[in-house]
C-alpha cells in the first residue's frame, strides 16, 4: 500500500507551527535591523574592507628582498607584515570571531518524522494500521547560559586581540635589539678597520727608528705582533658583523636560510639618548599598560568560565510537540512532551566548584605576575640607566681625550719623546673607549624598546564583551 497523506489543513498548521518556532531561533534571529550581525555591524569597515584586500594580494615572503641599507622603520615594518607567527595569530581572531557570533545562537529546532506499526504481521502487515507522527522539538537554554556563552567568547576574543598587540611589540622590540646589536657591530669593525689602518701607518715610524737605530729590533718585532694582534681582532669584527647581519634577518621574518647578505647596511640616523623617567612614573604606567591589561582579562576569562558553570545547574528544558495519525481510524490526535534532565544538575554543581577553584587561583596567579612584572621593570630601567651614565660619561669628554692622546702619542713617538708602549697603551684605550660606547648605544635603545613594551597604553580592544552581548 501506499503512503498516505496528510490532510491539508493538519499539515498547514504543523507546518505555520514549525515556522513560528524555527523564526525565533535562527541564525536571522541573532542579527540586527538589515540582517546584519551586530558583532559584524560593530567590527570597523575600514578593518573588513583591509581583511579583503590583504586576502587578495600576494604573501609578503613571496616578495624579493632588494639589497640595500635598511632603516629601523622598514626592519620593523618588514617584520610585521612576515613574521609567521603574528599572521598566525590574526587567523586565530578571523576564527574567534566566527566562534563569537556562534555563541550568540540559540538551539536549533530538530524536526522529524516517526512510522510505527507497520511491516509486521497479521493485521499490522501492511499500513492500514499504521501511525505516523509528524513533531517538531525546541530546547530552551535556561540560567543565562547564552548569555554567559556569549561573555565567555568576547573575553576569548579580546585575549586573542590584546596577544596580537603584545606579540607586535615584542616583534619592535626584538627587531629593535637585534638592529642596535648589528649597528654596535657595524661600528666595532668600522672602529677596528680604522685602527688597523692607523696602526699600520704607526708601523713604518717603527721601522725608521729601528733602521736608525733608535730603538731595538726587539720593539719592531713587538709592533709587528701588535699588527697581526688587530688583524685577528678585525676578522673577529668580520664574523661579529655577518652574525649580526643573520639575526637581524631573521627578526624580520626571513627563511633560515637567509644569511642576511641583502643587508649592505644601516641606516644609522641619530636617535635621542634622554634619562629614563622616575620609576614611580613608569609603575603607575605599568599598572595600565598591556602586560597588566592581559593579566585583568585572565580575570575575565576566570569569572566567565564561573557564570558557564553558574548557568549550567538550571537544567534545559525540551519542549515536544506533533501530530500522529491513526491510519486504521483516519483520526488525528495532538502530542505534547517535556523533558528536564536531572543528572546534569548534580554533575553542574562539581563544574561550578571547580570554576570557582580555578578563579582563586587566577587571583594568586594576577599577584605574582604583577610581582614579576615590577621586577622586569626595574631591572630593565636599570639597564638603561646604566646604559644612559656611561653614554652620557664617554661623550662628555672621554672619547675626545682619549683620540687627541692618541694622536699626540704619535706624534711624539716619531720625535723621539714618547715609547712604543705609550703608542700601544694609547691606540688600545681609544679603541676599546670607542667600542663600549658603540655597545652602551645598543642596550640603552635595546632597554627603551622593552620598557615601552612594558609601559605602552594597550590599544582598545575594538570589540569588548559588552559589545558582544548584545
Amino acid at each position: 500500500m501506499s503512503v498516505p497523506q496528510y490532510r491539508i489543513q493538519n499539515l498547514g498548521s504543523l507546518l505555520a507551527l514549525a515556522w513560528m518556532c524555527t523564526g525565533c531561533f535562527s541564525p536571522a534571529a541573532n542579527r540586527g535591523a538589515g540582517g546584519v550581525d551586530p558583532t559584524e555591524r560593530a567590527r570597523p569597515q575600514a578593518a573588513r574592507r583591509a581583511a579583503n584586500e590583504a586576502a587578495a594580494a600576494p604573501t609578503p615572503d613571496q616578495e624579493p628582498l632588494v639589497p640595500g641599507t635598511i632603516s629601523l622603520q622598514s626592519a620593523i615594518e618588514l617584520a610585521l607584515s612576515r613574521r609567521p607567527e603574528l599572521r598566525a595569530a590574526t587567523e586565530e581572531v578571523a576564527a574567534l570571531w566566527a566562534e563569537t557570533r556562534v555563541a550568540g545562537y540559540r538551539p536549533v529546532p530538530t524536526m522529524g518524522i516517526e512510522a510505527e506499526d507497520f511491516a509486521g504481521s497479521g493485521d499490522l502487515s501492511g499500513y492500514d494500521g499504521a501511525q505516523t507522527t509528524l513533531w517538531l522539538s525546541k530546547t530552551f537554554e535556561r540560567g543565562g547560559k547564552r548569555d554567559a556563552r556569549r561573555r565567555a567568547a568576547g573575553v576569548e576574543l579580546n585575549l586573542a586581540r590584546l596577544d596580537i598587540d603584545l606579540l607586535e611589540r615584542e616583534i619592535q622590540a626584538q627587531v629593535t635589539g637585534a638592529f642596535h646589536r648589528a649597528l654596535s657591530a657595524k661600528a666595532v669593525l668600522d672602529l677596528v678597520v680604522a685602527a688597523e689602518q692607523d696602526a699600520r701607518e704607526t708601523s713604518n715610524a717603527v721601522r725608521e727608528r729601528a733602521s736608525a737605530g733608535r730603538a731595538s729590533p726587539v720593539e719592531a718585532t713587538k709592533y709587528e705582533v701588535a699588527l697581526a694582534e688587530g688583524e685577528l681582532r678585525r676578522r673577529a669584527a668580520e664574523r661579529d658583523w655577518r652574525e649580526a647581519q643573520m639575526e637581524l634577518a631573521r627578526a624580520c621574518g626571513t627563511p633560515a636560510t637567509d644569511s642576511g647578505s641583502w643587508i649592505e647596511g644601516l641606516d644609522a640616523a641619530p636617535r635621542p639618548v634622554t634619562p629614563p623617567p622616575p620609576l614611580a612614573e613608569l609603575q603607575e604606567a605599568l599598572a595600565h599598560g598591556p602586560r597588566m591589561r592581559r593579566v585583568e582579562l585572565e580575570r575575565d576569562r576566570a569569572a566567565a568560565a564561573v557564570a558557564s558553570a553558574r548557568a549550567a545547574r538550571s537544567a534545559d528544558v525540551a519542549l515536544s510537540v506533533g501530530m500522529r495519525r491513526f491510519e486504521e481510524s483516519d483520526d488525528t490526535a495532538a502530542l505534547l512532551s517535556v523533558e528536564l534532565p536531572l543528572q546534569a544538575i548534580r554533575s553542574s554543581k562539581e563544574q561550578e566548584a571547580a570554576a570557582r577553584a580555578r578563579q582563586a587561583g587566577v587571583e594568586h596567579t594576577v599577584e605574582a605576575t604583577r610581582s614579576a612584572l615590577r621586577i622586569e621593570l626595574a631591572r630593565t630601567r636599570e639597564a638603561m640607566s646604566s646604559a644612559f651614565d656611561e653614554i652620557t660619561r664617554l661623550e662628555g669628554g672621554l672619547l675626545d681625550d682619549a683620540r687627541r692622546v692618541l694622536q699626540s702619542t704619535s706624534t711624539g713617538y716619531r720625535a723621539g719623546r714618547f715609547e712604543l708602549i705609550d703608542v700601544l697603551d694609547a691606540q688600545r684605550t681609544d679603541r676599546e673607549l670607542r667600542i663600549r660606547h658603540a655597545r652602551a648605544l645598543a642596550e640603552y635603545h635595546l632597554a627603551t624598546a622593552r620598557m615601552t613594551a612594558l609601559v605602552a597604553t594597550p590599544r582598545p580592544p575594538i570589540e569588548s564583551a559588552r559589545t558582544i552581548d548584545r
